[in-house]
């Protein structure tokens, strides 16, 4: 008797809907309201220079109205952060410094991840790109 009171309770304290170490659900968000996909961890990429080597370091969050969007930006992440790391590596140290050339490439790699998702399921996905932090040293 003792035996299997302690496999019963054994049981429910491992099953992963009684027990202490159940996860809690993440509601998923409602059609329309955007939801955020972090690029995580932060890209880093060197930049053109004519003198010592230079950085950028920026993290980035992408947008999307469709709840959907999320598993499909997670999926694709490597060829979405290559592309975007093939962007980066083009500028140049000392245009990239103005406020409207990050402008400019914040427009120029929210297309790169729209292209990179419309190859590879036949839909943008993305709404929207931010820079969340950018650094340039």
């Amino acid at each position: 008797m003792r035996a299997t009171t302690l496999l019963l309770t054994a049981g429910l304290l491992l099953s992963p809907t009684l027990g202490a170490s159940a996860k809690k659900e993440v509601p998923s968000p409602a059609p329309g309201e955007p939801s955020y996909v972090s690029l995580a961890p932060a890209l880093v990429s060197n930049l053109q220079s004519s003198g010592k080597p230079r950085f950028v370091r920026c993290e980035i969050q992408l947008m999307s109205e469709r709840p959907e969007a999320a598993a499909k930006l997670s999926l694709h992440s490597p060829a979405i952060r290559h592309s975007l790391l093939l962007l980066f590596v083009e500028q140049d140290y000392e245009a990239i410094r103005a406020p409207d050339a990050k402008e400019a490439l914040r427009k120029s790699a929210l297309e790169s991840v729209r292209a990179v998702m419309r190859d590879k399921t036949g839909k943008p996905w993305v709404d929207d790109l931010y820079f969340t932090s950018f650094y340039v040293q």
